[in-house]
C-alpha cells in the first residue's frame, strides 16, 4: 500500500528551489547590484537615485523570467532594504522629499502585472479562482480613470496605480504557480527568517545608537513641514529600522516572529526575541493588537497539539522578551505606549482617527462616483480612502473580491498539519480587516496580496497532491 505523501516536505515539488550551479547566474546578478550600491553610496550616491530603480528593475526582471523563486525573495528585500538605501543617498547627497529610491519595491513588484493582464482576457482565471483578482483589477482601474479625469496625468497617480495594482498583480502571479507552492514556502521561510534578524538587530542598534544618517534623515523629515507630518511626530518616540516608518517595521515583523513560532532551527528563539523586542519598540499599537489577533486566529486553527507546541514557544519568547523590556532604556518607551491603550480620548491619533471616521460618515459616505484615485493624502483608513477615491461603484467590485478571496480561504480547510498555510491565512485575514491604516495599498497591501494568494496557492498545491495520491492508491 502507499504512504500517504509529505506535502510539507519541498522534495515532492519538482519545481523546489535548486540552490546550486544553475542559480549562479541569478546570485551574481543580486551580488553585482549590491556591490555597484555599496560603491555608488561610497562614491556620492546622487546617480543611485536613477540607477538603483533601475538597476534593481533589471535584476528584478531577469530573476522573474529565470528563477521565480529568487525573484520573491528578491522582491521582498527591496520592501526591507530601499529605504535605507534611500537615506545613505541622502546622507550623502542631501536630502530629497520626492525619493525615486522608495518607488524601487514597486515598480520590481509591478514586473508581475503582464501576468495578470494576460490572464484577464482569459476565462479559465474564473475556473482556477481568479475572479476575486477580476473584481479588484476592474475597481483599481476605475479609480485609476476617474483620477486621470479628475486631475490629469501626473507622477502622482501613476504611482499610487503601482501601489495600488503592484500587490494584486504580485498575488496573482503567486497563485497562478501553485505548483511551486512547496518552493515558495521555503523561499518565503528563508526571507523571513533573516529578514527578521536584520531588520530586528538594525532596530535595535538604532535605538541605542542611531547611525548619523538614520540621524540625519530624522532631523530633515521634522524640518520639511509637509513631508509626511504623522511620522514627524513618531521618530522621537520608536524606531524604524530599514523601513520608513514605524507602521511599516511592525507589520513587516509580525510575519516575521509568527513563522519564527514554528521554526525548527536553533536560533528561531533568538531571533523571535530580537524581532520580538524590536517589534515594541516600534511602538505601533495598531500592529501589537493586529499581531494579538493573528496570533489568536492561527491558534484557534490548528490541531490540538500544534496548538499545543505555539501557545508554549509563545511563552517562552515572551519570558525571554519580557524582561529585556523591562530594563532601561527599552522600559520607559514601550511602558509609557502601552499605557496610552487605556486613554484613547487623552491620546491625539487616536482622537484623529475619531475625527477622520466623523467627517467620513457626514460627507464622503454619499459619494457613489467617487473622486478618483490620488485625490486624497492618503488618510489613516483604509475604508476611508477605498470608499472616497472609488466610491461606491469601485468600492463593491473591489471589497467584494478581496472578502471573496479571504472567504476561499477559509472554506474546506483540512491542511491543518502546514502551520504555514495557516500562518499566511491568518496574516492576511487580519491586516484585511482592520480599521486603522489605508492597508489597501502600498506594502500593507503587498503583505496581504502576497500571504494571502500564497495560502491559497498551498491550498490548491494539497488539494492536488492528495487528488494524484489516491488515484494511485
Amino acid at each position: 500500500m502507499l504512504n500517504p505523501p509529505n506535502i510539507n516536505d519541498p522534495q515532492n515539488s519538482k519545481e523546489r528551489v535548486q540552490l546550486g550551479l544553475k542559480e549562479d547566474p541569478a546570485w551574481l546578478a543580486i551580488l553585482g547590484l549590491v556591490l555597484f550600491t555599496i560603491l555608488g553610496i561610497l562614491a556620492g550616491g546622487s546617480f543611485l537615485r536613477i540607477a538603483f530603480p533601475v538597476a534593481s528593475f533589471v535584476v528584478g526582471l531577469f530573476l522573474y523570467k529565470r528563477y521565480p523563486e529568487l525573484y520573491i525573495g528578491f522582491t521582498w528585500w527591496l520592501w526591507f532594504l530601499a529605504p535605507l538605501v534611500r537615506r545613505l543617498v541622502d546622507y550623502k547627497s542631501g536630502f530629497e522629499v520626492q525619493a525615486l529610491i522608495l518607488a524601487t519595491p514597486f515598480l520590481v513588484t509591478a514586473i508581475t502585472l503582464p501576468k495578470l493582464i494576460q490572464y484577464f482576457w482569459r476565462s479559465y482565471p474564473y475556473r482556477q479562482g481568479g475572479l476575486p483578482f477580476i473584481l479588484v483589477l476592474i475597481a483599481i482601474c476605475y479609480s485609476f480613470l476617474i483620477g486621470l479625469v479628475n486631475l490629469g496625468f501626473n507622477f502622482k497617480l501613476i504611482r499610487t496605480f503601482a501601489e495600488w495594482i503592484g500587490p494584486v498583480a504580485f498575488g496573482f502571479f503567486i497563485l497562478s504557480n501553485w505548483r511551486n507552492y512547496p518552493s515558495y514556502k521555503e523561499n518565503t521561510l528563508r526571507t523571513f527568517f533573516w529578514g527578521t534578524l536584520v531588520m530586528g538587530s538594525y532596530g535595535l542598534i538604532q535605538f541605542i545608537a542611531m547611525p548619523p544618517w538614520d540621524s540625519y534623515w530624522q532631523q530633515k523629515v521634522v524640518e520639511e513641514a509637509g513631508y509626511v507630518n504623522a511620522l514627524a511626530g513618531e521618530l522621537g518616540s520608536a524606531i524604524w529600522s530599514t523601513s520608513n516608518t514605524n507602521g511599516s517595521l511592525a507589520l513587516l515583523l509580525i510575519p516575521g516572529v509568527l513563522f519564527l513560532l514554528n521554526n525548527k532551527s536553533p536560533l528561531s528563539i533568538p531571533v523571535a526575541v530580537v524581532g520580538c523586542l524590536a517589534f515594541l519598540l516600534t511602538n505601533s499599537r495598531t500592529s501589537w493588537i493586529l499581531s494579538l489577533v493573528a496570533l489568536l486566529i492561527l491558534t484557534i486553527s490548528l490541531r490540538l497539539r500544534l496548538q499545543i507546541k505555539i501557545i508554549l514557544i509563545t511563552l517562552v519568547v515572551v519570558l525571554s522578551v519580557f524582561p529585556l523590556a523591562s530594563m532601561p532604556p527599552f522600559s520607559g518607551i514601550i511602558a509609557s505606549r502601552f499605557a496610552t491603550l487605556s486613554k484613547v480620548d487623552d491620546d491625539y491619533s487616536a482622537q484623529a482617527r475619531k475625527w477622520q471616521y466623523e467627517d467620513f460618515f457626514n460627507n464622503g459616505l454619499i459619494n457613489p462616483i467617487g473622486s478618483g484615485m490620488s485625490s486624497l493624502n492618503h488618510p489613516d483608513s483604509g475604508i476611508i480612502n477605498l470608499i472616497s477615491e472609488m466610491g461606491w461603484l469601485g468600492s463593491i467590485p473591489f471589497l467584494g473580491g478581496l472578502s471573496l478571496f479571504l472567504w476561499q480561504l477559509f472554506q474546506n480547510s483540512r491542511e491543518n498539519y502546514d502551520v504555514f498555510l495557516f500562518v499566511a491565512r491568518a496574516i492576511a485575514f487580519t491586516l484585511a480587516i482592520s480599521p486603522s491604516g489605508n492597508f489597501f495599498s502600498g506594502l500593507p497591501a503587498f503583505i496581504i496580496w502576497y500571504f494571502a494568494s500564497i495560502a491559497m496557492a498551498g491550498k490548491i498545491y494539497h488539494r492536488h497532491q492528495l487528488t494524484n495520491y489516491s488515484r494511485q492508491a
